[in-house]
């Protein structure tokens, strides 16, 4: 069994995590929005975008990102994945949320079972882009199609998708020139 205790940083976003091992999805798991937006968009008035207002979207975007700050991170939550395979050696992938951000206070097992770090010597590939690579609308972080791609070419993905149009492109052509 492993279990992560987490929290949503704001409690208005659903937080899916996938679990894989072997290449495999082995189970997903989502905890649902503590205060769901309607329409599951992180803007109040979404027939604002629709009627081509940026300037009346943005200030809904403002004021709800500022309702949601106001009101705090969600509640802690608990993702339990059971009935794992016993009596072999596995490297398990926990994929964390791809739409919302979270702080991880706890990673457990149980069971018979040992953990040990594990190093990726797949070659890495970073992608950067915008919405489109950033892929919230994903059912899954590791269904996103920079992880599909990555898993198909069997490489270790750090995606740098950004929803928002790649505003950050300086700061994350120095964080991948580090990197």
């Amino acid at each position: 069994k492993i279990r992560l205790v987490a929290q949503a940083r704001s409690d208005n976003m659903a937080c899916t995590y996938d679990l894989r091992c072997a290449g495999r999805l082995v189970a997903t798991h989502t905890v649902p929005a503590a205060r769901p937006i309607p329409g599951g968009k992180p803007w109040l008035e979404l027939e604002k975008f629709l009627a081509n207002d940026p300037a009346a979207a943005l200030l809904a975007y403002g004021q709800a990102t500022e309702a949601a700050k106001a009101r705090g991170p969600a509640p802690v939550h608990e993702v339990v994945f059971d009935g794992l395979a016993t009596g072999a050696t596995a490297a398990y992938e926990l994929w964390l949320p791809h739409a919302a951000t979270v702080l991880v206070h706890a990673l457990e097992t149980a069971g018979p079972c040992t953990v040990e770090r594990t190093v990726d010597r797949r070659p890495r590939w970073i992608t950067h882009g915008s919405s489109i690579t950033h892929c919230s609308e994903a059912h899954s972080p590791s269904r996103t199609w920079p992880a599909t791609a990555a898993q198909l070419a069997d490489l270790h993905l750090i995606s740098l998708g950004f929803g928002g149009q790649c505003h950050l492109d300086q700061a994350v052509a120095r964080l991948i020139r580090d990197t």
